[in-house]
Order: C-alpha cells, then sequence, then structure tokens
C-alpha cells in the first residue's frame, strides 16, 4: 500500500515557453533547475501551464528527471477562452497521465493559429480529440478570470457561462488569496440563482419581489445573524450547500525568473501512485480534499491506528487504515462487528466482545500506529467507540439535542435589582399634590372674629416633628450634594433644591408661630367665655376641624415634594452594574450565560412611570411630564390604578432573567479572551469570531449536538452502524457534512452498510469484509480505478445497477439542474 498523505499541489507556473506572452518574467532555464526549485519547496504535484502552448520536449525532460523523486507532474496548459473577439479568460487545461502528449500541442497550435480566438467549445470540441481526460480549471476572481469577463457578456454568452459552471465542465477554480467562505457563497449564488430550484422559488415572484429577496440574501452571507423569511431562507441554504459543490484553488501562477514564494499553499489527500486520480477526487469532493493555507505541511497526527493484524482460524490477517474517513463495508454476518470487536481489543484487553468469536480462534490481536509504532492489546489510546444508540436518539427525537445542549449552560445567581427596587418604593410614594383646601388666611381671620365665643383651650402646635423633617431633608440633601461633588460632577440642581427646603423650613416655622400666638390669644380668653354651647360653637369647632386638615394636608404635600425630589435625583443619576457573565467551553462551542441588560436603562424607568399619565400628542415621557403629574397638570389614565404600576411589571419582566445563548466558535483565540460583559459577545459576533446557534432550527441544534458527539478529545472515533433506524435524508443532510468536516482532524472508523457514509461522506480507505465459509478482509482505495468498480458492486450493485438507477432518475439527482431563463 503506497501510504496516503496531504501532497502539496501547485498546477499552475510558466517556463521559457510563455515567452510569447511572458516576456521578461519567464527565463531560458533546464528542467532539473526547474524542478529543484519546486522540490527546495516541498512541492509534490506539479505542472508547467505555459500559455497557449505545451512543450513536449520540457515536459518530457522534466518526466526523466523526476522520475526517482518524491515529486509528480501532471500534463498541462492555460488557454486563452475567448468570449467574444475582445474578451477572454485563461483556463487551466490538465491531462491525464495515459495522454500521448505529443499530440497536445499540435491541437492547440491549431485552436490559435492565424490569430484564431476559440470559445470554450471550440476548445473543448478541441481536446475531445485526444481521447482521453481532462481537467478544467478556470481563473475565478483573479486578473483574466470569468468573473472579470462576465460584465461584457450577454445574456446568451453568460448562460452558456452558467451552464459550463453548473454541469461541472468546470472542475474547479483559481482563485485569489482572499477568496473566502463569504466569497465562495456569492460566487455560487451568480450560478444557482440560473437553477431549476431557484426558479421554482421564484416563479411566481414579481421582478421587484425577486431583487429584494436575493439583496436579503447577499445580506445574509455577509451578516450570519441577518433574518431571512421562509423562501429566502430555502434558496440561501441551496445556495451555501451549492457553494461547497465547487473546488477552489490558490496556485502559485510562478514565472520562473521571479522567485518562487506562493501566497497560499494547496493541499490534496491522495499518494504519489495516484497523483491524478487524486486531483480529480479532489474536484469532485473539495470539502474532504482540499486545504487552501499558508502551512507549508499538513501533518497527520502518529497516534491514529494505521494497521491491524490477528490470526482467525490460524490464518493471517493484515488490515491498513488511513487518516480520515475509513469504513467497513460488507454483508450482514460478513466479519464487520468482528473486526470492530478486535480493535476495541487494541484499546482495552478486558473487552469481553471478542469471546463472543470464539469458534473463530482470534489470536495474536496487534497493530501500528499511523507513524510505525507497534501496538499490542490494551495500547491503542484517544479512541472513542459511539454504539449507535447515541445517534439515533437525536434523530429521533431532536429536543433531546435541544435538552443536552442547554445542560452545558453555567448558572448565575438572581439578578440584584435593589437599586430598581429603591426606585419602586420612593415612586410609590409620589402622587398630586392636595391643594382642595381652603385659604387658610379667611380661616384665620373668622377665628380671630369668634375666637371669643370659643368654649375649649386649644393645645398650641408642635413643630418639633415637623422641623425635625426638614432637618433630616437638609441633612440628606446635604449629603446628596457632598457624595456628588466628591465626584466632580456638578451639584448645583441640589443646591437649588436645598435652597429651596431651606426656604420652606423657615416659611412653615414662621406659619407655626403664628398659628401658636393665635391660640395664646385665644387661650387667654377663655376664661371669660362661659356660655352653653351654641351655634357659634359648632361653627368654631368646624373651622377648627379645616385647620387641622389644612396641616395634614401641607405634611402630606411636603412628603410628596421631597419624595419627587427623591425620585428625580435617582433617576437622573440612574445607573446598573454591568451583569455578571457566565461562560462554558466545549469543543468549538461556546455556552454563555448572562443579563442583557438595555443600555438606555434609565429612559426605559421614566418611559414605563410617564405611560401611566394620559398624554397628549405633544407631550414626551420625561422627568417634565412626572412633575406636571404632581403640580395636578396631568392625570393618570383611567384603565391605571397608581403612577407604579407599569415599573413593577417592567421590574418583574423577562429583561432581568438569565438569558443563554450558545455560540460557534469560529476563532482559535476566542477560548482565551476574557469575556466580562454582554458587550464583548456583541463584539466578536461583529468581527465574525463567533456566529450565534441560539435561535437556529432544531435541525441545525442536531448538528451541533452530533458535533459535540463528535468533538469528543480522542484522535480516533470508531461508529457502529450509526445510520441503523435513520433516514438517508438525515444521513445525507446532518451526518454526512458532519463527516466531511471531521475527518480532516479525526479518524473515523465507520462500520456500515450506508452508500451514503461510505461514498458521500467520501472514505479515503474502504475495508471489504467478506464470508463465504472464511471470513477475509480487503483494502480498497477509491482513486484506484479497479477498486473503484469493486466498492461500486459492494455497495451499490455494481456499475450496471450504479447506471440503471441513474439513468431512472435522470436529471432530478441534482436540483443544480440548469434552464431557468427567468431570472
Amino acid at each position: 500500500m503506497n501510504k496516503s498523505k496531504w501532497l502539496k499541489y501547485d498546477l499552475h507556473m510558466h517556463s521559457f515557453a510563455s515567452k510569447h506572452k511572458d516576456n521578461g518574467r519567464v527565463k531560458e532555464m533546464d528542467a532539473q533547475s526547474f524542478a529543484n526549485i519546486l522540490l527546495n519547496a516541498g512541492v509534490e504535484v506539479f505542472s508547467v501551464t505555459d500559455h497557449n502552448v505545451f512543450d513536449c520536449d520540457f515536459y518530457s525532460k522534466l518526466t526523466d528527471y523526476i522520475m526517482d523523486k518524491n515529486i509528480r507532474l501532471i500534463y498541462g496548459v492555460e488557454l486563452d477562452v475567448y468570449v467574444d473577439t475582445n474578451n477572454f479568460f485563461q483556463m487551466g487545461t490538465y491531462f491525464s497521465p495515459n495522454v500521448d502528449m505529443t499530440k497536445i500541442n499540435p491541437i492547440i497550435t491549431e485552436l490559435y493559429k492565424d490569430g484564431k480566438k476559440p470559445l470554450l467549445s471550440e476548445i473543448i470540441a478541441g481536446l475531445f480529440r485526444l481521447k482521453t481526460k481532462f481537467i478544467l480549471i478556470p481563473e475565478g476572481n483573479k486578473a483574466k478570470g470569468i468573473v472579470d469577463v462576465l460584465k461584457y457578456l450577454d445574456d446568451i454568452s453568460k448562460d452558456d457561462i452558467y451552464k459550463f459552471a453548473m454541469y461541472k465542465i468546470f472542475s474547479a477554480y483559481d482563485v485569489r488569496p482572499s477568496f473566502n467562505e463569504i466569497s465562495q457563497n456569492e460566487w455560487a449564488a451568480n450560478f444557482y440563482t440560473h437553477s431549476v430550484r431557484a426558479d421554482e422559488i421564484l416563479n411566481d415572484k414579481t421582478e421587484q419581489d425577486r431583487k429584494t429577496l436575493l439583496d436579503n440574501i447577499r445580506k445574509r452571507i455577509h451578516d450570519v445573524n441577518y433574518t431571512l423569511e421562509d423562501d429566502e431562507k430555502a434558496l440561501y441554504e441551496y445556495i451555501v450547500n451549492y457553494g461547497s459543490y465547487f473546488s477552489y484553488f490558490t496556485f502559485s501562477d510562478w514565472h520562473n525568473s521571479e522567485p518562487y514564494s506562493p501566497v497560499l499553499n494547496n493541499f490534496i489527500f491522495g499518494s504519489y501512485d495516484t497523483y491524478f486520480d487524486s486531483f480529480e477526487m479532489a474536484v469532485l469532493d473539495p470539502k474532504s480534499r482540499i486545504i487552501r493555507t499558508t502551512d507549508n505541511e499538513v501533518v497527520i497526527p502518529g497516534n491514529i491506528l494505521g494497521s491491524v493484524q490477528f490470526s482467525m482460524k490460524g490464518v493471517q490477517h493484515p488490515i491498513q487504515f488511513s487518516p480520515g474517513l475509513n469504513v467497513i463495508v460488507g454483508k450482514r454476518g460478513s466479519g464487520k462487528s468482528l473486526l470492530l470487536s478486535v480493535i476495541e481489543r487494541l484499546s482495552n484487553r478486558e473487552s469481553l466482545d471478542i469471546k463472543e468469536y470464539k469458534a473463530f480462534d482470534i489470536k495474536n490481536i496487534s497493530g501500528n500506529y499511523y507513524d510505525g509504532i507497534p501496538l499490542s492489546e490494551g495500547q491503542l489510546s484517544s479512541i472513542a467507540i459511539i454504539k449507535q444508540d447515541k445517534i439515533k436518539e437525536v434523530y429521533e427525537n431532536p429536543d433531546r439535542a435541544l435538552q443536552t445542549i442547554s445542560s452545558k449552560f453555567p448558572i448565575l445567581a438572581p439578578y440584584d435589582k435593589s437599586k430598581l427596587e429603591l426606585v419602586l418604593s420612593i415612586a410609590l410614594g409620589v402622587k398630586p399634590y392636595d391643594k382642595n383646601y381652603k385659604s387658610i388666611t379667611s380661616i384665620v381671620k373668622q377665628i380671630r372674629r369668634l375666637d371669643f365665643f370659643t368654649f375649649t383651650i386649644h393645645n398650641k402646635l408642635n413643630f418639633t416633628t415637623i422641623d425635625g423633617y426638614f432637618t433630616n431633608a437638609e441633612t440628606m440633601l446635604n449629603k446628596i450634594k457632598t457624595d456628588i461633588s466628591s465626584t466632580g460632577i456638578n451639584s448645583e440642581r441640589i443646591s437649588v433644591q436645598l435652597s429651596v427646603l431651606k426656604k420652606n423650613h423657615a416659611y412653615f416655622k414662621k406659619l407655626y408661630d403664628l398659628y401658636n400666638s393665635i391660640f395664646d390669644n385665644h387661650n387667654t380668653r377663655i376664661g371669660v367665655v362661659n356660655k352653653g354651647k351654641t351655634e357659634l360653637q359648632r361653627v368654631m369647632t368646624d373651622l377648627r376641624r379645616e385647620i387641622n386638615q389644612i396641616l395634614t394636608s401641607l405634611k402630606n404635600n411636603f412628603s410628596i415634594l421631597l419624595e419627587f425630589n427623591k425620585l428625580k435625583h435617582l433617576l437622573n443619576n440612574f445607573t446598573l452594574d454591568a451583569p455578571q457573565i457566565g461562560k462554558a467551553i466545549v469543543n468549538k462551542y461556546m455556552f454563555v450565560t448572562t443579563y442583557k441588560i438595555p443600555d438606555n436603562i434609565t429612559d426605559l424607568l421614566v418611559e414605563e412611570l410617564t405611560n401611566s399619565i394620559s398624554k397628549l400628542k405633544n407631550d414626551t415621557n420625561s422627568i417634565t411630564l412626572l412633575e406636571k403629574y404632581v403640580n395636578g397638570e396631568k392625570n393618570l389614565k383611567s384603565t391605571v390604578s397608581n403612577m407604579t404600576d407599569g415599573l413593577k411589571k417592567f421590574i418583574n419582566s423577562d429583561i432581568f432573567l438569565p438569558k443563554k445563548e450558545f455560540y460557534q466558535m469560529n476563532s482559535k483565540s476566542v477560548p482565551n479572551l476574557e469575556i466580562n460583559n454582554y458587550n464583548d459577545i456583541l463584539k466578536l459576533l461583529d468581527e465574525g469570531s463567533i456566529t450565534n446557534l441560539s435561535n437556529a432550527s432544531l435541525g441545525m441544534q442536531s448538528v451541533a449536538y452530533l458535533d459535540l458527539i463528535f468533538d469528543l478529545s480522542e484522535s480516533i472515533l470508531m461508529f457502529d452502524q450509526p445510520e441503523d433506524n435513520i433516514d438517508n435524508d438525515y444521513i445525507s443532510n446532518y451526518l454526512v457534512p458532519l463527516i466531511k468536516s471531521k475527518k480532516r482532524d479525526k479518524q473515523l472508523i465507520f462500520v456500515t452498510h450506508n452508500p451514503s457514509v461510505a461514498v458521500y461522506g467520501d472514505a479515503f480507505n474502504y475495508i471489504y469484509a467478506e464470508n463465504d465459509g472464511n471470513i477475509t478482509y480487503t483494502n480498497y482505495f477509491i482513486e484506484n480505478v479497479d477498486d473503484k468498480l469493486n466498492i461500486m458492486k459492494i455497495l451499490d450493485g455494481g456499475k450496471p445497477s450504479f447506471s440503471n438507477r441513474n439513468k431512472k432518475y435522470g436529471n432530478i439527482l441534482g436540483e443544480e439542474e440548469y434552464g431557468n431563463n427567468n431570472i
């Protein structure tokens, strides 16, 4: 077995043969020097793509020189593809190793002879004459790429380009280093909106509705938190899936008179023996097999499983394993689970599963790590075995995923609402002043006129308590003033209130003194008044009662004034401490519990208070409106019993309950960042460092739960037929994409009989278990043509069955089918 690895490919560079177009950027250089530059840079597969010319002699010399070296050569050329007489894009064209390369340049020469400007259809027709497999990779958003020429095309010519893209006549695109996931989705949107699926969604919409829908989709592409309607979401999800359907490379475009310094490196998973087939597989399944990175190599961890050996009934069985996805396939009873038990024994020598196969006389279980270190029973570390019921549970009950996710959130103490409750308690004492009493002056005059009819001694008024109230209020306001001044904030408004309070203090003291002088006069005359009860006595009693009522009203009004001043002070200076935040990191997910207190909390408090007041059109929610209410200029709404009704509900609302959100971390630096409040979370969202999954569908949350299962810390994950009892839609939409994303980081070993898991999951290694009386295990690799036929036979019933099924399904196999001319 030729060991597979991540091979560094560079398939866009120029030799001296490009001198007719790139004179000054290329120079004469022998094949040995050319190849050595690439060898020293660690390139393992390369192609020399000269402009509209294939230098057969140079390729022959390169082939001879590298024959015994760890580098492979793909025959290639860069062609100018014209879309009209003036505009063209450049396209890398790569040929199978079995091509007769002597025939390549004559065909290319004929295409461009006498200044011809061949269209894509003419180029493809010419290349078909080579009777060999070829791969087309146009430049995407580079200087001479397809994006650059689309603006020059009429609708018919543009449709041709879309058609070639959607049918994958273009296998991949050579793009700029800055090309990222957003670029990928934008790119896919250009093509997918011309698909049958898009037409189904858009055919009943007006031109303006279509434009709005597509504009919203592009907003969503650039902002993951942008909310879409159902139709928009359906098309967006198809576009995102369709974007990953294309392959993207960033080749160096090296011209040999310049230093070799690629901005990005392109790695494809494969082997030296199958370098072209690995390239072909990569453009068919890019998510699994292509890595664009600034790193100089993609390291495969040495502590994954490399091989297993054991004897069964005296016969030795060696089995190879690769990085990424390994599938153990075969009919029921073929020995798939037996092999799983053997691997489990390598991990745990106490495992009893192998005893179920006592009749097979299993002995001498051993193995090797991928880096060659030998293994015996119990020595295989960092492996987790996931039984099928784990994934079945999520499939059958998506709510269970949400429950599991919810258990990850930190628990916070209840929010401290003491400052809010202080505002409420003070606001409860604020009401309109009582102005419904007679003039105290006129009553005093009556008492003076009728005081000789007074029959009882009147006690003098006691000002001590009220005097204490005033003194305490002045002390409190002085303290407030001092505290505010100590912060450097202007306390002039408090000084004004203090001055008003002192004046009122002096005023009421003087008033009390006046009343007491009246009472003194009254009491000195009481002795001379000795008549029975008369009508005048009743009048005097009523007058005294009115005085008492007036005094009570004055006391209450003063209390209202004091409470209202307190309320104003609190509202004008109201702040809440930054709410606490709890976070938990689980693999690539961050679980956050926090309190989302609005920044405009003071405005909201004032709004809740003023919403109880009946307002005119020009009235605004402000403290001034509260003052008008206290002065009796405004009334409460008829439906409100107290000014604080809304405030009570607000303080007890969900705003002050903990909020739970979970995020996917898109940056490796996030777990190490200090996150102190929700504003830090918002900043990370704006930067794209995290993605909020809290409002995702149950399906998406199921994926996150599966992701948590797949994100176990172990390097090797082994699954025993997880697809049993799960339908193909769930496998295709959730399980397979997850397999593809995880197999770069972990070694996955699946016992399966489902083609979707094996083929769509893009297994790097197929282990076929067969039992025709004796159990055997055979390794197959899909890059190998003969192995590919065997895999097709095992999983799809063979080539005739696969071909027959494909014919029956026809074009409905792909919703990317071209044919929508209405957009």
